[in-house]
């Protein structure tokens, strides 16, 4: 059985860490363009299907961002994705009319570039989904979703899969896992945000299969199922996007 970690930070990770051999692929993501050259260098030594996110994060947008540095490297590296972008309402962020400006001109990039983009929306009233709704076509995951089935279901008829992770699957609530049963199996896709997991603990990639063992259950699914499913997701996020 094999996985793929749909969103985390390598750059973040210690320089010596390694995936595990049933790991095969995943996306790190970046926040900033410095990150964002590294987490491309680092991401090209992983052996496996290892994808890459560059793009300003909503929490480092105050102050000026080198757009043309960005241009650069997505002109560099035709396989990269964009992200980790989006909007976040919570207290002490940027302004939210700045988030949502580098918000805009990151999806104009991913719509004409055919970018796959991984979206971080949070305490954001949903602006973050009206958004995306003007820019139809583009192709992504919604990273780190604890929401509810109708938000769910609205972002996954934009074509967007969900991003399933540990703030989830390792607090389970019986309406939780409704939710999950109720999801298009075809647009979800396990995460581990790794390194980060709240202030006292930190993951690794390596977990996923801990991880896959709780959605398996959630689902009723058996692990070989779920890993069938989930590498046919994969694949699917990707077609047509090299």
């Amino acid at each position: 059985m094999y996985w793929y970690d749909s969103h985390f930070h390598l750059t973040a990770l210690p320089p010596s860490w390694l995936p595990t051999q049933d790991l095969m692929g995943g996306l790190t993501v970046s926040t900033t363009l410095v990150d964002s050259q590294e987490n491309i260098a680092r991401t090209q030594r992983l052996s496996g299907d290892w994808r890459c996110a560059i793009g300003f994060h909503p929490w480092y947008v105050d102050g000026p961002l080198d757009w043309f540095g960005l241009n650069q490297l997505l002109a560099d590296y035709p396989r990269l994705a964009i992200g980790e972008i989006g909007l976040d309402g919570s207290t002490g962020m940027p302004a939210m009319d700045q988030q949502l400006r580098v918000l805009k001109q990151q999806l104009g990039l991913a719509k004409s570039g055919r970018r796959v983009v991984s979206v971080h929306a949070v305490n954001d009233s949903e602006m973050t989904y009206l958004t995306l709704r003007q820019f139809p076509g583009i192709r992504g995951v919604l990273h780190g979703f604890r929401g509810s089935l109708v938000q769910a279901q609205r972002w996954q008829a934009l074509g967007f899969s969900i991003g399933i992770g540990p703030r989830l699957l390792m607090r389970l609530t019986e309406r939780n896992k409704e939710m999950l049963r109720s999801l298009n199996i075809t647009l979800i896709h396990l995460e581990t945000d790794a390194p980060n997991y709240g202030k006292d603990k930190s993951l690794t990639p390596n977990v996923l299969p801990e991880l896959a063992h709780l959605l398996a259950v959630s689902l009723d699914y058996s692990l070989s199922e779920l890993s069938q499913q989930l590498s046919a997701n994969w694949q699917a996020l990707w077609s047509d996007y090299e």
